[in-house]
């Protein structure tokens, strides 16, 4: 179901999970507004995390135009990264999988073979996309880091780490925060500064932070 996170998979060692909602409108200005509030001073939020959220307008405009070519229009993306460093957007879709597999192979040129984790494959543009095609049988349309699909692959087949970020599921969370166009569930992780926030929701007219850890 495309408004339910926990139907998402979302793996639990996230550094962040970003949930867009293009449907609302706004997605891109409240975007903006989101890398202004985490490049600030003082925000408490780890390096890693700022920097990835300060690249999603850019990465957001790139996947609208993928999209568009494959004539796809999620009600809802997410941006993760987790804590072993693997990038990912999660498209959620209600399309029959050999059906999509086969519109993904013409509309992005992309060769995909069965394997682990379901079909994937990298597109065969000129100009190499910065991420593989992943796309499980039961499950949302994943575009991984393609430097790190196997470590993404590897990671899945290993279900959930022994060690990492605590607190309840990220899915969860995102399902608990209201109603905006971009919505984010952090985890403290590393060194920060001050406080750190756990929540962000980023409207065109600005950011809001909640539930805040003491730092290290």
């Amino acid at each position: 179901i495309p408004d339910d996170p926990t139907a998402w998979g979302l793996p639990d060692d996230v550094l962040f999970a970003a949930w867009l909602a293009p449907g609302e409108g706004g997605v891109a200005e409240a975007l903006e507004q989101l890398a202004r509030f985490v490049e600030g001073r003082g925000r408490g939020i780890s390096t890693t995390a700022a920097f990835a959220l300060s690249q999603l307008p850019a990465e957001y405009a790139w996947l609208a135009d993928r999209l568009a070519e494959a004539d796809l229009a999620p009600a809802a993306l997410v941006r993760t990264s987790t804590v072993s460093g693997v990038a990912a957007w999660i498209v959620p879709h209600r399309c029959p999988h050999r059906a999509l597999a086969r519109h993904l192979e013409a509309r992005w040129q992309v060769a995909l073979a069965d394997g682990r984790g379901g079909a994937t494959g990298r597109p065969s543009h000129p100009a190499p996309w910065p991420y593989a095609v992943v796309l499980p049988a039961d499950g949302p349309l994943l575009l991984v880091a393609a430097g790190r699909l196997d470590a993404y692959l590897d990671a899945r087949a290993r279900g959930a780490p022994q060690a990492g970020p605590h607190g309840p599921p990220p899915a969860e969370e995102l399902a608990k925060l209201p109603p905006a166009p971009v919505r984010v569930v952090l985890r403290s992780h590393g060194f920060v500064s001050g406080r750190a926030p756990t929540h962000l929701v980023a409207r065109p007219g600005g950011v809001e932070e909640d539930g805040t850890l003491p730092g290290p």
